[in-house]
């Protein structure tokens, strides 16, 4: 007979780590592995889109004016948003799934990411208006909402919710609980742009890159190495950060009451 682990009184971080990394190290090679072949193709056509929008501000057509807002930025910045959109979604179902002691396989974790996708589209669409414009604002109204909304990924993806019902339900599964929530999305924040950022300058080292750290713009085979390694590593980021929100999620839902979270003895014998 299993027994459940008595829960949490309140958020706590340790535990939100424990599972998190107890998730990642067992189901690391199905998760970077999906998470990598989602990004790969979108990354090399958003820098051959970007390349080529570039190429055009340099030398535009006689009697044109450069447009530094072409259909290729828009284009490259929509495809990244998808590929990211499915990514957290499918690794933040799984971690939801594995917390409940469910297998998940990347076929279900691809269907609840395209499932959830169009959702998804429109929450990131609106909630990224509504930051911009709490920004103009105040820097603190910002930071606020993007706590409150940490979450929209799963409530979307693991809940089927709506639009609007996705923002409510992040909303109310983080109230009482956003200092917490505030500060672990701080600790993510920082870890992530550290990594990427030491990847990135590695990365430029090795291939005598120059330019913007966070842009990799191929100019022959190296450089489209360069910018597969620097996706490589991004991935790793993206596996870690997908699965921390999905624990979240979850841990919130079972702080709320009606779902319990096993301890993770139980949950991966």
């Amino acid at each position: 007979m299993t027994t459940q682990a008595p829960l949490p009184r309140r958020f706590q971080l340790s535990r939100v780590g424990e599972l998190t990394f107890d998730i990642v190290r067992r189901d690391f090679v199905t998760s970077y592995g999906l998470a990598v072949a989602i990004l790969i193709v979108p990354t090399v056509l958003k820098s051959v889109l970007f390349r080529g929008q570039l190429q055009s501000m340099a030398a535009p057509a006689p009697g044109r004016f450069p447009s530094v807002f072409g259909a290729g930025f828009f284009l490259a910045g929509f495809i990244g948003l998808l590929a990211s959109l499915l990514v957290y979604a499918a690794l933040s179902w799984r971690a939801v799934e594995r917390l409940q002691g469910r297998a998940a396989t990347p076929g279900a974790m691809l269907e609840a990411a395209f499932r959830a996708l169009p959702v998804l589209i429109a929450v990131a669409i609106l909630g990224y208006f509504a930051i911009v414009f709490a920004t103009l604002l105040l820097i603190f109204p910002a930071l606020m909402l993007a706590t409150a909304w940490l979450v929209v990924v799963p409530a979307a993806a693991c809940e089927k919710t709506g639009v609007f019902r996705t923002f409510g339900r992040s909303a109310e599964l983080t109230k009482g609980h956003r200092w917490a929530v505030f500060w672990l999305l701080v600790v993510l924040w920082v870890a992530s742009l550290i990594v990427i950022v030491l990847a990135a300058l590695v990365i430029r080292a090795i291939f005598g890159l120059s330019g913007n750290i966070f842009m990799v713009q191929p100019s022959g085979p190296f450089g489209y190495v360069a910018l597969v390694l620097q996706m490589l590593v991004s991935a790793v980021v993206y596996v870690v950060f997908g699965t921390g929100v999905g624990v979240v999620f979850q841990e919130l839902r079972a702080l709320k009451g009606g779902f319990d979270t096993q301890r993770l003895s139980e949950v991966f014998a």
